[in-house]
């Protein structure tokens, strides 16, 4: 599924790979997740961008997210190192938002962007 509601444009600080989770970088740019410690802006368009290039940041609406791992329906989704989705599990973890559908490591779901931080309950 696809239903952007908003994507700007960011120039890219490294490499970024279509369908993946984006981080701020330095000077107004993106750059992919590398874990949960960060806030999670968006989800990279479904063109890949090489560093310095303009990258499409969805970050708010219903996009396509890369899984890095097996993802449940409706799972709360981090990123693991490469900037691919993953459940998030850990309190206190930046999340993108909840998953649409189930799916395994490689497999392109969807993400409901809702963007925050994970609270397990003690």
């Amino acid at each position: 599924m696809k239903y952007p509601l908003q994507t700007i444009g960011l120039n890219a600080s490294a490499d970024v790979e279509s369908n993946r989770l984006l981080v701020t970088g330095d000077s107004n740019t993106v750059a992919q997740a590398a874990g949960s410690t960060k806030f999670i802006l968006g989800v990279s368009g479904d063109v890949a961008a090489e560093t310095g290039d303009a990258c499409d940041v969805h970050t708010v609406g219903i996009v396509p997210v890369e899984y890095g791992g097996t993802v449940t329906k409706d799972a709360p989704l981090t990123s693991d190192t490469q900037g691919r989705a993953v459940v998030a599990t850990t309190n206190g973890a930046h999340i993108v938002g909840y998953a649409l559908e189930a799916g395994g490591e490689g497999d392109v779901g969807s993400v409901d962007i809702q963007k925050g931080q994970l609270v397990v309950a003690a």
